[in-house]
C-alpha cells in the first residue's frame, strides 16, 4: 500500500520545513505520536535531519520504533525508513515554493513480505490520520507564534 496527502499553505517553504524537521515537536502536531527523537541510543543528543541519523518514535498504538533518516535535499525532501519484523514502513515529505506559498506531501507505503498485513493494519489508521496531520503541520506553520516575530519574513 501507498499512499499520500497533498496540501497548500501560504507559508513560505523554509516555515513547512522548519516544522517538519522539528522531530522533537512532531508529536504537537502528529496525534498518532506520544514522542519523537533523533539522536540514535542517545536520544537527548540534538542532532540534524541528515542522512543515517537515527530517531525514535512512540506512537499511541504500539512499541516504541527506531527510524533512520534515508534521504535528505535540504529545504525540499526528506525520508526515513522504520524496520518492521519482516517488513520496513517508509515515510516521504516533500514541498514545494510557488508564489504565495508551498505544496507540500506526505507519503507513505510498506515494503517486505508483511506489508499487506501492515497496509490493512497500520496503513489504514495513518491514512485516516493523514488529512487532520497535514492541517496541523500547515496551520504551525502558518502561526506567526511558530516563527517566533509576527513580522517574520519569508
Amino acid at each position: 500500500m501507498w499512499f499520500s496527502h497533498r496540501m497548500e499553505t501560504t507559508a513560505p517553504p523554509r516555515r513547512v520545513w522548519e516544522v517538519w524537521t522539528d522531530v522533537e515537536a512532531w508529536p504537537t502536531w502528529d496525534g498518532e505520536l506520544r514522542e519523537a527523537s533523533l539522536g540514535g541510543d542517545d536520544r537527548t543528543a540534538h542532532c540534524a535531519v541528515e542522512v543515517g541519523t537515527r530517531g525514535f518514535l512512540d506512537p499511541r498504538f504500539g512499541p516504541t520504533a527506531e527510524f533512520v533518516v534515508t534521504e535528505v535535499d535540504p529545504g525540499r525532501s526528506y525520508s526515513y525508513t522504520v524496520e518492521m519484523p519482516l517488513g520496513r514502513l517508509h515515510v516521504r515529505r516533500s514541498l514545494h515554493g510557488h508564489d504565495g506559498g508551498t505544496t507540500f506531501t506526505h507519503e507513505v507505503w510498506f515494503e517486505g513480505a508483511l506489508r499487506g498485513v501492515y497496509s490493512r493494519t497500520l496503513g489504514r489508521r495513518y491514512r485516516r490520520a493523514l488529512p487532520e496531520v497535514m492541517t496541523a503541520v500547515r496551520d504551525r506553520a502558518e502561526s506567526p507564534a511558530a516563527t517566533g516575530s509576527s513580522t517574520d519574513a519569508a
